[in-house]
């Protein structure tokens, strides 16, 4: 088990710091140069890691330098939605290799979503083919507000459960499989897809800040400022659907009035009825004077709540995701039109809104993107990892966030 794990240590150093020798290495894990040397000739002779020797400054000795090799490394992302659980397994740059999805079923219970999401986790991996791939970790998406407590999974009534230890029991359920021992990192939906859109989206001028809001029945944002992300971990109010946009406006679920909840959420449009998405996109294609109308004052509070936020975090980039994008232009025509109003410093900027890059897959893509993050934050200026409990040997307390 010591062994697997500074196996794993050395994978995640080269993936955070490409190119360094084996010395370099052993110092930044606080680990025997005996220990790390053997470990880089078996990444090698497994096709995980490539050797280059390049001339170093000391005395012009030539020293081999060690990367990792991006067509056998491998993220894993998942997002636990409402209706299904979605994996997805990338490359180091976010390309997709192979995806598969399960629905909940009638259980809907925290125990069968975990056993359903390590079923598919591995199914997924047994898809990249003959060649075992290395599994640098894997991410989780969960769903839930970004003001809760770390550790807990409040906003889970679907699963009908509260306050569950999703990592630690993950852990669990993948133990004696191929994924046993994987680093598991566990953040909000939207902190990941933010998470996602900075990793793998498209390149950012600037400072690398990314607002991103997802759309469904409840809204909640990912927040990334000059490159990190925010974390909220004092339970507050409610999250940004339930900011006053409307003063006296519709009555939301949580028995205020003019929260951007009830103003833009999926049930304020779309109510209760099955496959509703579909139905509202088909009576706009019908031109329905109601329904156009109802989505384009969405689509102005929209703009208005994400003028609000922008005001606030100053983003490089603003993206929406969720149900209500697949809308379209009807309902992100009238946000762009709120969002550009007035003096608004971004705009001079360039600064535009954008549906997510990934579509369907935006909080599975973006929780594999959590690992890179993870990984590269992690390593970079953090203390030696022999001197810490890391996420390969903590298998006890996996449950971790973003």
């Amino acid at each position: 088990m010591q062994r697997r794990a500074h196996r794993a240590a050395v994978v995640r150093c080269l993936c955070a710091r490409p190119g360094r020798s084996a010395p370099e290495l052993a110092v930044a894990l606080a680990l025997p140069i005996s220990t790390v040397a053997p470990l880089l000739r078996q990444l090698v002779s497994e096709g995980l890691a490539l050797e280059s020797r390049e001339r170093g400054t000391a005395a012009g000795r030539v020293l081999p330098r060690y990367r990792p090799d991006p067509t056998r490394l491998v993220l894993l992302g998942a997002d636990v939605g409402p209706a299904q659980i979605r994996v997805v397994a990338t490359s180091l740059s976010g390309h997709v290799l192979a995806s598969g999805t399960q629905p909940h079923g009638k259980a809907r219970s925290a125990m069968s979503c975990i056993d359903s999401l390590a079923t598919t986790a591995l199914h997924v991996c047994a898809k990249l083919g003959k060649v075992a791939p290395h599994v640098v970790g894997m991410g989780v998406g969960l769903p839930g507000r970004q003001d809760e407590p770390a550790g807990r999974l409040h906003d889970g009534a679907f699963l009908r459960t509260r306050d569950v230890p999703f990592g630690p029991l993950l852990a669990r359920e993948l133990a004696g499989s191929p994924l046993d021992g994987t680093p598991l990192f566990v953040s909000p939906a939207a902190d990941a897809a933010a998470l996602g859109e900075l990793e793998f989206g498209p390149g950012i001028d600037g400072p690398p800040s990314v607002l991103y809001v997802s759309l469904d029945e409840d809204l909640h944002a990912g927040i990334i400022v000059d490159g990190r992300l925010l974390a909220h971990r004092r339970p507050s109010a409610k999250g940004i659907g339930h900011t006053i946009l409307q003063v006296g406006g519709p009555r939301c679920a949580c028995g205020r009035s003019g929260c951007a909840r009830a103003l833009i959420g999926s049930r304020s449009l779309l109510g209760g009825a099955p496959d509703a998405v579909n139905a509202l996109r088909q009576r706009l294609a019908a031109g329905s004077p109601e329904t156009l109308s109802d989505v384009a004052r969405a689509g102005t509070c929209l703009g208005t709540l994400l003028h609000n936020l922008a005001l606030l975090y100053r983003p490089s980039r603003i993206v929406v995701g969720g149900p209500l994008v697949e809308l379209g232009d009807a309902l992100l025509r009238p946000a762009r039109s709120a969002l550009g109003e007035g003096d608004f410093p971004l705009q001079k900027q360039g600064v535009v809104l954008s549906a997510s890059s990934f579509g369907d897959d935006a909080v599975a893509v973006g929780a594999a993107a959590l690992v890179r993050h993870r990984v590269c934050t992690d390593l970079d200026g953090a203390e030696p990892l022999a001197a810490r409990r890391t996420e390969t040997t903590a298998t006890a307390a996996l449950f971790l966030t973003a």
